[in-house]
This record gives structure tokens, C-alpha cells and sequence, in this order.
């Protein structure tokens, strides 16, 4: 690893610091992180520990070698800020508890690590858990060290068993009381006291700053902290609980964290996240209690052990089920809540892409679906998902003359293809043809060739030629070469070939639902892309054939940079953007000028972009949705469309509107159109414009459309022209 400079390390420290009090509420947002460093200074000597806490356990982490990128989003110092600011609660102002705090700060690093480890094997968060850890053997040990002096009073006892409250050091203006006079007092002030709650200062002010740095951060986020502790309160009432001026923290901030976690922040923000919220909230309520009763028997606080083995468990039973029904969570997180649900809702290719393998139809040319999948004669049971293929003429029949000879039928020694990249685990070659309406069952499968792609998954194609199969066991074979011919035999009355997915290696083994990733179908002359379905019977279906200019025009590799030269109504500039992979081997161009970047996804017959993130006024953001999704075959009579993400574009205003609703509906539509106008030659063109339009739908109210014209000329983009006002030429 290089060695960082001190102004880097000042850097990556500033940023760790801020961001780890942001995190707490699961952001990102350097305001949300001032407003909560500020709002801990009420009492300073509560600032002052949870500054100390967390700068030196980023410090520790930078000097250690941690993750740079996990110490950016605070990772390893929000725990630490949470027992600096616990510190200062239990203990008063004193030197020797000034010292205690830097070691336990680095400690509680330590079990972070520790927990990321375990934990993250699983794919879990660690939540508060090491605060936890720390400040149980914190409080533990204290009793025999008489150099700290813990606070006392009802405040500080209450809190070591239940959780109560604590008071600023100033009314702020009657602020608190006005709030705590309210009709709503055990709404508004419970729910304001709760959020603050959190940092050990439940005051209605506090409460109030914090309410809004969240609002501003996340409106679902805000929502989601109120419904949450709505559905808390809602509980207690109808289980007859009596609420008190100490139970703040058992009915607030559990319920507010676990709402956050649940709703929108590990999960797709929807009805469902929604819905879990309710169905957990009366568990939370027994794991307080429980948790509650038996911790004060050695005088440790709850505070948010609940919150974390709520979270924690629930999410461990999500990883683990069969199937994605119901409520999803998120792959890759934003911390934004409005983020993870815009992305994910137009995630549908890039999600399919990332799950499922890329397979193509194993043929040239075109060829129809004579049996699909339940097709009722040989597809059915275990060997249901399948699909058989034929040629046929304009006539509708397989055979040109003769139907008893097998050479007159079309398909009949038409290549077979590897519908993907594999070893070939299984050939069979030596079954003999059968005559036309003959069968053998005694041989099943006929000539046969079973590929392995990736752990568990395999493709077998059947009732090849005899003799015609051109790769033996071992092979490593590419998608789209050869691999034998189609014959007859097997139990195949007539020619035809039979394309079917498995789990397992074996001749025989059964089917597995899968789609293909791309591929026309014919309809009256006109052609239809299919993008990750599965072929139905009768249907006329060919591969995407990719065109030699889209094809070099569109392949972005690592390393490939763009000279950019943009003209606007203002003037001149230049930018420069470079292709990069990153860590996770995931592709993006980044501006240099900017910092903006785009993240891209070219699988051979698709290009397009599934993120962008950075200013909105630079090449790079037209680039983005002048080409956000491209096929790389050229077929006039094909229009590309595609949904963009909401946040993607300009109107602040409607979208705070829509962040509200966005988890139950979206009534602001982005939406993209290509289409091919102008070619020479429809295989090996030299120039070629493609057309773009972007336009909001609002409700049912069209926005003016957006205009995008792409020249490409030889093998490459050659511009791109913005509504007539601004041109990007690619130098």
C-alpha cells in the first residue's frame, strides 16, 4: 500500500470523524454529521468525549491499515461516539476517565473488527454492538476502580437498569416546556426525546434538531422514525402499559432504529419493509422487557441491545430464504433510502444480469419453438423446463419436399451452438438417426453434449447428428462455437433440437426454469427484443446479431480515455474521462474534471449504464442518457426504452413530493428512448445515428422532451448533439 501524505490522512480523518456521527442514523450526509457533533456540545463535556472517543479510534484505524473506504462512512468510529458520549453520562469530568476513555475508544475498534468478521461472513451488520460489549465491561469493571467516579442521582441509577432521561443544560427559550405543554406531549415530545435519546440527551430541542437533519437527509427515513415510534406507542396503549416520563428510551429509540434499519436502509423501502415494521414492533417490546429484567440484576442497561438483535436476526432469516418474494434487500447500499428504492427500481436488467448467467439460443438464423416449457407431450414433470426448436419455411413447414427424408429437413446438420462459455462434461456421439416418425427410447436423449458454466449449472443439447459432434469431455468451449449438428436421434420422431438448464451433470438430470439473456422474436416481419425471458411455443426467435461499428464503437475497457470538447451557447471547454474497474471488478468512466463517474455493464449485446453519481452539468451526465441503454445489433425497426432513475433528474421540488410516497408509488416516470435512424449497410456500416428522447412522465402529464443525436463513424463515437444548443465532440 503507498504511503499516504499527512494532508491525505488530515483529510480521510475530517471525513471519518463527520461521518461517523451521521452514520448512527445510517447517513452519509455531512450535515446530518454538524448538526449531530453540534447538538452533542449542548453539554460539552458530552461533545468533548464523544470528539476524543471517535477521533482517536479513526486515528487508530488509519494508523492500523483498516479499510479506507469503511473508515470514509465512519464505520469504525460511530461505536466509539456512542461510548465517549456514554462515557460522559456515567462518569463525571475527570482526567483518569479522559485516559480510560482513549483506551477503551481503541478497544471498542477492536471488537468492531472482531464482530465485522464473524458477522459479516453472513453478510450482517454489526450495528451498535460494540458499544454495547464496551460499555457492559466498562460499567462492570468500574466498580473496582475507585478513580472513576461515576454521576449520580435518580437520573444516572434509573438509567443503569431501564434507560431514563437526562436533561440539556438549557430550556432553550421555553422551547421544551411549550413542546412538553402540547395536547400531543406524549407524541410529539415522546418522539422528539426518543431521537435524541440515542446520543444520551433526550431534550425535546435536541430532539428537534435532530428530527430535522434527518427530515433533510431522508423524507423516508424521517417517516419511517416516526411510524415506528407511532407503532410503539399504538402497542403500549392497546397492551395497557403505563408510560412514564423515564420510559422514553424503552418505547422511542429501539423502535425508531429498527423502523430506519428494517424499512429502508438494509431493505427496498415498500409496503412490505413497511409491513415487517408492524409485525416486529411487538418483538422489540419483548426482547426490552426481557433483556430489561434480567440485565438489571447486574445494573447494565438494555439501551440498544433490542435494536440490534431484532435487526440482526431478521435479516439473517431474509439472506436465507428460497425465494426473493416479499420484501428485498438492497445489494449495494447508497445510504439513502430514496437512492436504494430509485436504483433498485430500475435495477430490473442490470439485477437479472448480475443473477443470472448469459446464455444465448445455441443456433444462427432463425428457428421456431415447436415444444416450450409444460409443453404437454415430452416437456412435463421434472423435465418441464424445456424447449425443442425446428426450422420452418414461409409455409409453415420443416421439410422442403419429402417429409420421410430426414436431409429435407431444414434444421436437419445446421450447427449447434454453446448457448455460453463451459467445459463439456458429457458427450454421447454414436446413437444413430432416426427415420422420420420413428423413435428411440431405448437411447432417450440420442447424441448429446452437457456444458458446466458456473457451480450448478449446467445446458444440455440433445438429439444431435450422429458422428457430428466436434468436442470431446475437458473441452473448454466459447459461447457460440460449434459443438456437433442437428440430427435426429434419441426419442425425436422428426429434427429437431433440444435445449434444456440443469443443476447437475448428469444425462437424465431435470430442468431448471431459465431464461435466455437476449433475443428476437419474428412477428410479421417485425422483430421484437426479448431481454431475459424465456421463449414460448410457436414463437420465431434468433440471436441478436452485433454490429461491427456498435460493437467497437461501445467497447469501453479499462484504460480507454475520452478527449472530450463540449460547445454550449457560453463557450468552449474540455474534459477528459477515463475507464476504471474498481475493487469489485464493476466498470465506470470517471470525469477528471468533475469527479463525476458512471457505472457501466457491456455484456456483447447490451451496453448500459446502471449509476451515475456527480454533478449533472458536465459531458459525462449527457453521455449518461444520451446512451444509457444501447443494443449492439443495428435494427431499425427496434425502439430501446428504458426507465431512469428518478433522482437522475432536475426538479427538487416534485421530488421531495415524491420521496414521501415513492416506497407504495411513483408517479414521476424518466423515461428513455433510442432508435436507430440511418445506416448504409446493415451489417458493416461505417456511419450510423442514433436518436434519443428523454421526457418525465407525471401522472399522466408528458414533459417536454429532451433530444439527444449520436454520430458514430468509424469504429467510434464521433458526437453527440444536445437539443441543437450543446455538442460533445469526441476527439
Amino acid at each position: 500500500m503507498p504511503k499516504r501524505s499527512f494532508l491525505s490522512n488530515i483529510k480521510l480523518l475530517s471525513e471519518g470523524v463527520i461521518k461517523s456521527y451521521s452514520v448512527i442514523f445510517y447517513s452519509q450526509s455531512y450535515l446530518l454529521g454538524f448538526l449531530l457533533i453540534a447538538v452533542t456540545f449542548l453539554n460539552p463535556v458530552t461533545g468533548l468525549y464523544g470528539v476524543v472517543s471517535c477521533l482517536t479510534a479513526n486515528v487508530f484505524a488509519v494508523y492500523t491499515g483498516l479499510n479506507e473506504k469503511q473508515i470514509k462512512e465512519g464505520l469504525f468510529g460511530f461505536n466509539s461516539v456512542l461510548i465517549g458520549i456514554a462515557v460522559a453520562f456515567y462518569f463525571r469530568f475527570t482526567a483518569y476517565s479522559l485516559v480510560i476513555l482513549i483506551f477503551i475508544s481503541l478497544f471498542t475498534v477492536i471488537i468492531s473488527v472482531w464482530l465485522s468478521g464473524w458477522l459479516g461472513k453472513y453478510g450482517l451488520p454489526y450495528l451498535s454492538l460494540p458499544f454495547m460489549i464496551m460499555l457492559w465491561i466498562l460499567l462492570l469493571a468500574s466498580k473496582q476502580f475507585p478513580i472513576l467516579t461515576m454521576n449520580t442521582g435518580a437520573d444516572a441509577l434509573f438509567f443503569s437498569q431501564f434507560g431514563a432521561a437526562v436533561k440539556t443544560a438549557a430550556n432553550f427559550a421555553g422551547f421544551n416546556e411549550y413542546i412538553s405543554s402540547t395536547n400531543f406531549q406524549l407524541v410529539v415530545s415522546g418522539y422528539l426525546k426518543s431521537l435524541s435519546a440515542i446520543l444520551l440527551q433526550p431534550d425535546n430541542f435536541t430532539g428537534f434538531i435532530i428530527a430535522v437533519g434527518l427530515l433533510v437527509y431522508s423524507r423516508i427515513a424521517f417517516t419511517l422514525s416516526v411510524i415506528g415510534y407511532i407503532f410503539a406507542l399504538i402497542l403500549y396503549s392497546v397492551a395497557g402499559v403505563a408510560l412514564s416520563h423515564t420510559d422514553y428510551y424503552l418505547i422511542g429509540f429501539n423502535y425508531i432504529l429498527t423502523a430506519i434499519a428494517i424499512g429502508g436502509f438494509f431493505t427496498v423501502p415498500s409496503l412490505n419493509s413497511y409491513l415487517w415494521i408492524f409485525f416486529l414492533t411487538p418483538i422489540i417490546a419483548l426482547v426490552i422487557h426481557s433483556s430489561s429484567l434480567l440485565l438489571s440484576v447486574v445494573f447494565l442497561p438494555v439501551y440498544s441491545l433490542p435494536f440490534c438483535i431484532v435487526v440482526i436476526l431478521f435479516l439473517y432469516f431474509v439472506k436465507f430464504r428460497y425465494t426473493g418474494k416479499g420484501i428485498k434487500l438492497i445489494m449495494y447500499n447508497y445510504y439513502s433510502p430514496e437512492k436504494n428504492l430509485y436504483k433498485h427500481l430500475n435495477f430490473g436488467e442490470q439485477f437479472k444480469n448480475s443473477i443470472y448467467y448469459i446464455f444465448q439460443l445455441p443456433f444462427w438464423s432463425e428457428w421456431k419453438v415447436t415444444q416450450g416449457y409444460n409443453g404437454g407431450i415430452t416437456h412435463t414433470g421434472d423435465w418441464a423446463g424445456a424447449l425443442d426448436f425446428e426450422i420452418y419455411d414461409e409455409e409453415q413447414k420443416p421439410y422442403m419436399n419429402n417429409p420421410s427424408k430426414i436431409e429435407e429437413y431444414y434444421c436437419y446438420n445446421k450447427p449447434v451452438l454453446a448457448p455460453a462459455d463451459g467445459f463439456v462434461t458429457e458427450v454421447v456421439n454414436h446413437v444413430d438417426d432416426n427415420k422420420p416418425g420413428e423413435v428411440n427410447v431405448n437411447e432417450n436423449w440420442g447424441n448429446t453434449v452437457i456444458i458446466y458454466h458456473i457451480q450448478g449449472l449446467y445446458s444440455k443439447l440433445s438429439h444431435l447428428k450422429k458422428g457430428s459432434i466436434k468436442v470431446v469431455k475437458g473441452q473448454y468451449v466459447k459461447k457460440g462455437d460449434t459443438i456437433g449438428y442437428c440430427g435426429n436421434s434419441g426419442r425425436s420422431p422428426f429434427p429437431h433440437l433440444h435445449f434444456q438448464v440443469q443443476t447437475t451433470p448428469y444425462i437424465g438430470s431435470r430442468t431448471l426454469e431459465y431464461p435466455i439473456s437476449y433475443y428476437l422474436t419474428d412477428n410479421n416481419n417485425s422483430k421484437e427484443l426479448k431481454i431475459f425471458e424465456i421463449p414460448e411455443k410457436s414463437d420465431i426467435v434468433c440471436n441478436v446479431l452485433k454490429n461491427p461499428l456498435l460493437k467497437n464503437a461501445f467497447n469501453f475497457l479499462p484504460g480507454k480515455i475520452f478527449n472530450v470538447k463540449i460547445t454550449t451557447p457560453k463557450g468552449i471547454r474540455e474534459e477528459k474521462w477515463e475507464v476504471f474497474t474498481d475493487a469489485y471488478n464493476y466498470t465506470y468512466i470517471y470525469c477528471h474534471k468533475s469527479k463525476a463517474y458512471s457505472y457501466f455493464v457491456n455484456n456483447d449485446t447490451m451496453l448500459y449504464f446502471t449509476d451515475y453519481e456527480g454533478y449533472k452539468k458536465c459531458g459525462l451526465y449527457y453521455f449518461y442518457i444520451a446512451l444509457n441503454k444501447v443494443l449492439l445489433g443495428f435494427y431499425p425497426e427496434i425502439k430501446i426504452s428504458n426507465k431512469l432513475p428518478v433522482n437522475i433528474l432536475n426538479n427538487k421540488l416534485l421530488f421531495l413530493i415524491q420521496d414521501f410516497v415513492a416506497p407504495f408509488f411513483q408517479f414521476i416516470n424518466p423515461i428513455y428512448k433510442l432508435e436507430y435512424k440511418t445506416a448504409k449497410d446493415e451489417f458493416a456500416v461505417n456511419e450510423l445515428v442514433l436518436n434519443t428522447k428523454i421526457y418525465t412522465k407525471i401522472f399522466n402529464f408528458k414533459t417536454k422532451e429532451k433530444n439527444f443525436v449520436t454520430e458514430l463513424k468509424n469504429d467510434k463515437i464521433s458526437k453527440i448533439i444536445f437539443d441543437d444548443k450543446i455538442t460533445m465532440e469526441f476527439m
